[in-house]
């Protein structure tokens, strides 16, 4: 889950209050209000990784999956979301796509922070 810091400048209540839920483990209500910050016009990537890592949290990887693409073709720049398609693939048994992605991940890290290259991410 993406949550920087909870008072981001351009995230309505609704993504704040999911993200606040998210933090406390209630990832039932943590969807509701992702959902409906989706339903108000929010089409950050943030919101739909989060919403992957939502869904993963309540047992529904097929779900997640769905927010897990969308998340990636938003934010294909970041490494979080391929993270998060990597646990969702994992969660599905699909070991090899999920080392395809924490390879990605690794990769655009690499190259973001070029000093920290070889660095190994834990699974």
């Amino acid at each position: 889950m993406v949550t920087y810091n909870l008072d981001k400048i351009g995230w309505n209540y609704s993504m704040r209050m999911g993200c606040k839920c998210a933090c406390k483990g209630d990832y039932e209500d943590s969807i509701k209000y992702y959902e409906e910050a989706l339903r108000e016009g929010t089409k950050d990537g943030f919101i739909y990784n989060n919403l992957a890592d939502a869904y993963m949290n309540v047992g529904r990887p097929d779900i997640a999956l769905e927010y897990a693409k969308e998340a990636i073709g938003r934010l294909q720049d970041e490494t979080f979301p391929y993270v998060t398609l990597g646990e969702v693939h994992q969660a599905n048994g699909e070991h090899g796509k999920a080392v395809d992605c924490i390879v990605k991940a690794q990769e655009i890290f690499e190259e973001s922070v070029p000093e920290l290259k070889g660095m190994i991410f834990d699974s």
